[in-house]
């Protein structure tokens, strides 16, 4: 009798009738002898909306407060999918990470699991019951409180509870079938690789790929757990695997897309390094508790010190927000997204010239174009294609 676990993401939980999917392919895996927990993320875009009010309400929210809202979207989640197993006469209990175990440090919107706990998992499993948990949240032990994960918080509970239950393997249920060498939103003719190491995945995550977190990756290469990318809602999904002896053979094995970028000024009389910048950029994300948010690059624009952030939209928001009695720091522009084009092996892009670029950055095995928002499809479709075929 195999232990599975299996996390879902919030574009395969959108609504009740994928819910309802979700479970009924549950019904037939416990049918086959499989003890099974899900981990679940909330459903669709619910957590940006819980942001966004939160936004509406303060400038500054209090981070408790915000992990006690944002916390609940899945909780929502993992209730109704319990709900929809026993429905169909599936045995199931859903439980919030504190109830599951999952210890975690104090650092709110962006704690790290410290130890997991799951001996509540472990019995409800022994009962023969479907474990459905949140994903995405824990407790401190120290203070008692409700905890965060941050952005992709799920992908880590999820590898951190199939290494508790020496699972081997965690599944990962996207939208898509698997990892692409690129977006397939964004280029129709991606190609699926069917296996991938984890330095492979690790460097496609970490460069804005949103197969899975790169924590989580992180996790799962030092405890061993395989992962196994598969589509949600599709019963024929061969998916792909990564591991320690899986290898990609593509070339250009990721072309990585993340939508928002922001550009800022750094406001001083005196020019400052950029190490100085970084350390000072590096508080305020600390100080002000943004895990998500990535300085990518400090540079000279004429007597300019300009910096440019990459993140999400809600925390880039809220980063604009706090910095409104920051003399320091401005807001330029907020219309740039990045592209970037990994190689397995060095390459050298010709230079490279088209329409709404921005930035351009490129060492052997990375190239990283900040663009124009608007300009990403035609950057892909004109300049960047050949490197995908």
């Amino acid at each position: 009798m195999a232990i599975r676990v299996l996390k879902y993401g919030g574009s395969s939980l959108a609504n009740t009738d994928f819910i309802k999917s979700i479970a009924a392919q549950i019904k037939k895996d416990k049918a086959a002898g499989d003890e099974i927990v899900l981990v679940v993320s909330a459903m669709g875009s619910s957590t940006n909306e819980l942001i966004d009010k939160a936004a509406s309400i303060s400038r500054h929210p209090d981070r408790r407060e915000l992990d006690m809202l944002i916390s609940t979207g899945e909780r929502v989640s993992m209730s109704l999918m319990s709900m929809a197993l026993n429905d169909i006469g599936v045995k199931a209990i859903s439980f919030t990470g504190s109830q599951a175990g999952i210890l975690t440090t104090n650092s709110h919107t962006g704690a790290n699991i410290i130890e997991v706990k799951a001996f509540r998992v472990k019995e409800a499993l022994e009962q023969g019951k479907v474990v459905v948990l949140a994903g995405f949240q824990g407790v401190c032990p120290e203070t008692k409180e409700i905890t965060t994960l941050g952005r992709g918080g799920t992908d880590t509970t999820a590898v951190a509870m199939a290494d508790f239950l020496n699972a081997g393997t965690c599944e990962m249920y996207k939208d898509v079938d698997g990892v692409f060498n690129a977006d397939p939103k964004l280029y129709d003719k991606a190609k699926k690789m069917n296996q991938l190491s984890y330095n492979q995945l690790l460097s496609m995550c970490e460069a804005g790929a949103k197969v899975v977190h790169p924590k989580a990756v992180k996790l799962a290469k030092e405890k061993g757990i395989k992962l196994l990318v598969k589509k949600a809602h599709d019963e024929n999904s061969a998916g792909s695997l990564i591991s320690a002896n899986s290898h990609a053979s593509q070339q250009a094995f990721a072309l990585n897309h993340s939508p928002c970028v922001y550009e800022f000024q750094w406001l001083n009389k005196n020019s400052e390094s950029n190490d100085h910048i970084h350390s000072e950029l590096q508080k305020h994300l600390l100080a002000w508790n943004f895990p998500d948010l990535q300085i990518l690059d400090i540079y000279q624009d004429k007597d300019q010190q300009k910096f440019l952030l990459r993140g999400t939209d809600s925390n880039l928001d809220f980063f604009v927000r706090a910095l409104a009695d920051d003399s320091k720091i401005k807001l330029l522009r907020s219309d740039l997204s990045e592209l970037s084009l990994s190689f397995s092996t060095p390459q050298n892009l010709q230079d490279t010239k088209f329409v709404g670029l921005y930035r351009y950055r490129k060492s052997a095995l990375d190239h990283y174009f900040v663009i124009e928002r608007n300009y990403t499809q035609n950057i892909i479709d004109k300049h960047l294609i050949q490197y995908l075929n």
